[in-house]
């Protein structure tokens, strides 16, 4: 079929015509999305470093900046204690959108790919004439234990070896109190998870020793080691 230069010319006209409505729509959509930023509300912990701490000092709060700045939200914080209760009374029922670090596998919630893990470790003073690092040593049955969590695999590690009366403290969120009774020969081991664990042990006022726990996996399939999203 042949087209006359008229029909191209009125064909042209309409293209140029359908850029300029297309380009004005686009630029009216800019103009509304800089105007109405979307709040992206973060809970964060006020004072759990190296993570969180309300003068923005931890990590997690730069990279709830940088996150913010790339989705063209204006960014807030609701400061509570990382706990049960920040999930419950404050994710779930909408005070806040993102939780800045959560664990591999924690139920009910949506998480990006994890971004860097950490292994648990055991946390013990320098002077002691030992150094432990697996649930096999045979000093560990001799030794005070501190773990942080009575349900998770490491206080499990413990007990399936017959040594669940050695354990005196549990540690669920603050693991500051786990390095801080190593510190004060209240525990003789601190078993933790080593993100946070060498952070305060760095910064106890005896030296410390921190010695991630080896094999990498509880038999048969229990990882040592934990990722955060």
């Amino acid at each position: 079929m042949r087209i006359s230069r008229g029909q191209n010319f009125l064909r042209a006209g309409r293209a140029r015509a359908a850029a300029t409505v297309l380009g004005t729509a686009i630029g009216s959509l800019l103009t509304l999305d800089a105007a109405s930023a979307w709040e992206m509300r973060v809970c964060a912990d006020p004072d759990r470093m190296p993570f969180s701490r309300q003068d923005m000092g931890g990590f997690e709060n730069k990279i709830a900046v940088l996150l913010a700045k790339e989705l063209g939200a204006q960014l807030t914080f609701e400061w509570v204690p990382q706990n049960k209760e920040m999930l419950t009374d404050n994710l779930r029922v909408g005070k806040c959108d993102v939780v800045m670090g959560v664990q591999d596998g924690q139920a009910t919630l949506m998480s990006t790919i994890a971004y860097y893990r950490s292994p648990y470790v055991f946390v013990q003073r320098a002077d002691k004439p030992f150094r432990v690092n697996m649930f096999d040593d045979p000093l560990l049955p001799t030794l005070r234990i501190g773990v942080q969590d009575s349900i998770g695999p490491t206080h499990d590690a413990v007990r399936v070896r017959g040594m669940g009366a050695n354990i005196l403290e549990f540690y669920d969120f603050d693991l500051r109190q786990g390095v801080a009774e190593v510190a004060a020969d209240k525990v003789d081991v601190a078993i933790l998870w080593g993100g946070a664990a060498g952070y305060y042990a760095a910064n106890a006022p005896v030296p410390l020793v921190v010695l991630p726990i080896e094999p990498e996996f509880e038999p048969p399939f229990t990882p040592m080691r934990i990722g955060t999203f």
